[in-house]
C-alpha cells in the first residue's frame, strides 16, 4: 500500500497510522468472537451495505448481521489496500481493502473487497459507512 507520508503528507500519514490501528482491533475482535468489540468501533448512525441486502441503518440494527458474519467464521484477515482522508480535516476517511474469512475446518466462507467510511467522532474515528461484497 502506498502511505501518504511516504509522499511527504504528515497529516495523511498520521491518518493511516490511526485507521491500520482501529483496523487491527477490528480484526482482533472478530478473530476473538467479540461481537461488542467489534460493534464499539461503529458509528451510532452507521449505514451497513451489504450484498444481496437492503441498506441497514443505525448500529442496533447493524448488531445482528455483524453478530451473523463473526459467528461464521474463526479468522479473518483484512488487507488494504488504500487509506485517504476525504477532507482537509480528515473529519471522513475512506478505507478500501480486501478481506478473507475461514470457518473452524479452513474452509474460506467469505472473501470480497470491503469500503469502509470512517467519520471522526470527538477526537476519535468511527465506521460510518461500510460495504462489503464477494468475489466469487
Amino acid at each position: 500500500m502506498l502511505r501518504l507520508c511516504d509522499l511527504g503528507i504528515v497529516r495523511a500519514c498520521k491518518v493511516q497510522d490511526t485507521i491500520t490501528a482501529l483496523n487491527t482491533q477490528y480484526v482482533n475482535a472478530i478473530n476473538q468472537d467479540n461481537v461488542n468489540s467489534v460493534m464499539e468501533l461503529y458509528d451510532n448512525d452507521c449505514v451497513m451495505m451489504l450484498e444481496g441486502f437492503e441498506t441497514i441503518s443505525g448500529k442496533s440494527r447493524t448488531q445482528p448481521y455483524v453478530a451473523k458474519m463473526i459467528g461464521d467464521v474463526t479468522t479473518v484477515t483484512f488487507t488494504s489496500q488504500e487509506v485517504t482522508p476525504m477532507d482537509d480535516a480528515a473529519d471522513y476517511v475512506y478505507q478500501r481493502s480486501k478481506f478473507s474469512g475461514q470457518n473452524a475446518n479452513g474452509k474460506v466462507v467469505y472473501d470480497g473487497k470491503s469500503l469502509m467510511i470512517w467519520k471522526k467522532n470527538d477526537s476519535s474515528y468511527k465506521i460510518h459507512i461500510h460495504m462489503y461484497n464477494s468475489d466469487s
